[in-house]
């Protein structure tokens, strides 16, 4: 199966990914069907402490909607790829993202000012995805 190529756009609330998938489901099952064809479009890399390292960071999200009531929730995980000794651009690139990541989580800990936070949050893709979770943990 041929990769969709994933884009990323600056929104006000941080970033927004397009051309993925997104499936509303009746069931529990329809709802692992659809995160295990996620899973399957996973890069993995085989190296020799771990066969099946993840290469990329990953976001799963589930709305859920009481039709009755129309009482929502929002449940995301994340699942964020760990730098490896190898070293290339890819564990390059994923250490990079990791530091931002910690940088903003200092930040945002210490209550830093505002507009250096938003600085670092939008210099760095995985930071500016989880903006939304950073910065608004009761969501």
């Amino acid at each position: 199966e041929k990769r969709v190529k994933i884009n990323v756009k600056e929104t006000g609330d941080g970033a927004e990914l397009s051309g993925l998938v997104e499936a509303t489901v009746q069931s529990e099952g329809d709802a692992y069907h659809v995160l295990f064809q996620g899973d399957g479009k996973r890069h993995f890399e085989r190296l020799p402490l771990n066969p099946e390292t993840s290469r990329a960071h990953t976001f799963f999200e589930v709305d859920i909607v009481d039709v009755p009531t129309q009482t929502k929730a929002c449940i995301s995980f994340v699942d964020l790829a760990s730098p490896v000794q190898l070293k290339n651009a890819v564990t390059n690139s994923i250490s990079k993202s990791l530091d931002h990541l910690k940088q903003v989580i200092s930040m945002v800990q210490s209550n830093a000012v505002t507009t250096r936070l938003q600085s670092r949050l939008r210099q760095n893709i995985l930071t500016m995805l989880l903006q939304p979770l950073v910065c608004e943990p009761s969501r």
